[in-house]
């Protein structure tokens, strides 16, 4: 008979997905330690500390739904206007959504899908002035195989988040990186990128026709940290117009750790551009020496002006992301 505690056949597919190590970092930064975890078969490893009721079924599925919602993920940051209305209207919004659009809210956060092909609602949460919407699809990627001359197309699960402030409109359109096939087409019928994001955008508009949603102005964010805030965010690459229309790329070798504002070439380009400088995507760490200790490592990030988008990389918890944009938030404000 086959114990309730056991690990199902979807559950593990959903861990080897999100990886392995991800999961044993989720589970270290909740203070859920288990034995054997370094050397032994992590599959073996959970089942034995679920039947030894040191980790519940629950928390695993938590674990797999945050990093899934949290990691790998470029984020739109736009604000919303009227936002008041949300709340104020509370119950209308959600008679309003479950009426049109089949949307419900769970009393329950961090929770899994299983997605059809198409856009498939997962569920909502709404506490705390935090609205989330999670949404999921199933995509495809086409490699080519030399040796059949044919191609393999291998399915995966897409993970898309909508998080609205109901406090002060602050929004977050969370999306993983699209497939090579997918339900999305553009203006000329091809399936690309765009299409799917745009998808998701007019949905939101749809969703929420009282608000007014506006892409955040990153222009004086980014230009900030590059000029003021070299000890909080240490950056390895950097695009900025140096003179008009003119733009210029500075990095730090993969293999060595260094800012790119401690470069001669930085400095000479910033001290000759005559004001007109402008910096345009920002690739580097929020550091963990400067995060009075809420991150446990440096937070890699990529900023980007012109698209108003954020960058997060595999692994990615909630409490690390929150970080992030907090800061961002925060200079956002003080500029």
């Amino acid at each position: 008979m086959t114990s309730k505690n056991t690990l199902s056949s979807k559950t593990i597919e959903d861990i080897k997905r999100v990886g392995n190590a991800q999961i044993l970092t989720w589970l270290k930064e909740n203070d859920i330690l288990l034995a054997g975890r370094s050397t032994g078969n992590l599959f073996d490893v959970l089942e034995k500390a679920i039947n030894e009721q040191k980790l519940s079924t629950e928390q695993l599925k938590q674990a797999i739904a945050e990093i899934e919602e949290c990691s790998s993920k470029k984020i739109y940051l736009m604000t919303a206007k009227n936002i008041q209305n949300l709340e104020q209207n509370r119950d209308a919004v959600i008679k309003h959504l479950k009426k049109n659009h089949q949307i419900t809210f769970s009393s329950q956060n961090w929770i899994t899908g299983n997605p059809n092909k198409g856009p498939t609602f997962i569920y909502g949460f709404w506490d705390n002035n935090v609205l989330k919407l999670k949404f999921s699809e199933l995509h495809s990627d086409v490699e080519p195989d030399v040796q059949s001359r044919s191609f393999v197309t291998t399915s995966r699960i897409v993970v898309v988040v909508v998080v609205i402030d109901t406090n002060d409109g602050f929004v977050q359109l969370r999306l993983d990186n699209s497939g090579d096939t997918h339900s999305h087409r553009n203006n000329e019928g091809k399936m690309t990128e765009g299409a799917y994001e745009e998808y998701y955008r007019d949905l939101l508009r749809e969703l929420f026709p009282d608000l007014v949603f506006s892409d955040l102005n990153l222009t004086g964010v980014a230009n900030h940290i590059s000029e003021k805030e070299k000890k909080r965010f240490r950056i390895t690459k950097g695009v900025s117009t140096v003179s008009s229309n003119a733009k210029q790329t500075f990095a730090i070798p993969s293999n060595k750790k260094g800012d790119i504002r401690d470069l001669i070439e930085y400095k000479g380009a910033s001290e000759s551009s005559d004001g007109l400088w402008t910096t345009e995507d920002l690739t580097g760490n929020w550091t963990v020496e400067e995060s009075e200790k809420e991150l446990k490592k440096d937070l890699f990030m990529r900023i980007s002006r012109k698209s108003s988008q954020i960058r997060v990389q595999r692994g990615c918890l909630e409490k690390e992301l929150n970080y992030g944009l907090r800061q961002i938030r925060e200079i956002q404000k003080s500029i």
